[in-house]
């Protein structure tokens, strides 16, 4: 399999819409895990995730790293 991984900061308004298109590209022919890892973003980036990941796509990952 394939591990994708994608960081994020305050990325709430397109998170979802990223995990689509890598989850639909035609180059992908395996199977994947995509990764999530959000680095203490201010906006609701983590909880966005962690709902729709949880309700839709059971094969994900979210963590949370907060970096100072």
């Amino acid at each position: 399999g394939i591990s994708i991984i994608i960081p994020c900061y305050n990325y709430e308004s397109l998170i979802i819409e990223k995990y689509h298109k890598l989850k639909k590209a035609d180059n992908i022919k395996e199977n994947i895990e995509i990764i999530f890892i959000d680095d203490g973003s201010t906006d609701n980036t983590y909880k966005k995730l962690k709902i729709f990941l949880q309700e839709k796509c059971r094969g994900a990952s979210v963590k949370e790293i907060n970096m100072m």
